[in-house]
């Protein structure tokens, strides 16, 4: 038994970048590279504050797109490698579950018709014995079981995609590896988002835009490393 936890905690340990860490990253080193050279352009100011602007855009955008890509990939490699459910969290799964079923249950709570209640039913068994963890993952399933209506990556909806897999200490631990309080930082970064977005002036500056993609990297490094650690107490290794 104890060998069988070392070999456990042995996977866990054995991080490197995933593909999706890697790719957003590069975009934000060429964020950062494109901003360093619209400061250095002979151009308008407002063309300048213009870059500065779309760089604050495109690195939230970047790390959207990475929590998007992590769970694709993770549900990409568990189907190819004929992973059955329970290799998933079992929270993930229920709260799958319970979005799946919320029509059938919500027509009947109207209705009361159980009839119709059982054929809809009848038409999860798939889902319902991939929820209990008896049959493979679903073919059709990607990624967005999990982050479905979460993509946006604000810090409600990070904590609540997390939780979806079981994780309800996402800002704990992304603090701890980010030595600072992660929520706070990742709030004021989608403030500034947030105000461009509503045409509220920021008066950006170079170390300002470059600040605040550098902070989007930390968030993205110290993710992949909390993604690799969940998504390996359920499939041993993870899936990059």
């Amino acid at each position: 038994m104890v060998k069988c936890w070392v070999a456990v905690l042995t996977l866990i340990r054995r991080y490197r970048c995933s593909a999706a860490r890697l790719e957003a990253l590069e975009r934000l080193s060429l964020l950062g590279a494109g901003v360093v050279d619209a400061s250095r352009s002979p151009v308008p100011t407002s063309v300048r504050e213009m870059a500065f602007q779309s760089a604050i855009f495109q690195a939230s955008a970047t790390l959207e797109v990475y929590l998007k890509q992590i769970f694709d990939f993770w549900l990409f490699e568990l189907k190819a490698r004929n992973k059955q459910g329970n290799h998933l969290p079992q929270r993930a799964r229920l709260s799958f579950l319970g979005r799946e079923l919320s029509e059938a249950f919500g027509k009947f709570a109207y209705a009361g018709d159980e009839k119709v209640l059982a054929e809809s039913l009848g038409r999860k068994m798939e889902v319902m014995m991939f929820t209990a963890g008896d049959s493979d993952v679903p073919k059709y399933l990607t990624g967005e079981f999990v982050y479905k209506d979460r993509k946006y990556p604000s810090p409600a909806n990070i904590k609540r995609l997390y939780a979806r897999i079981g994780c309800d200490d996402v800002f704990d631990q992304l603090s701890a590896k980010m030595k600072t309080d992660a929520k706070l930082a990742l709030q004021s970064f989608n403030d500034v988002r947030t105000s461009i977005a509503h045409g509220v002036p920021q008066g950006l500056t170079l170390e300002d835009v470059k600040r605040n993609i550098n902070l989007v990297g930390s968030v993205i490094k110290s993710l992949d490393r909390i993604n690799h650690r969940e998504f390996s107490k359920d499939f041993g290794g993870g899936v990059w």
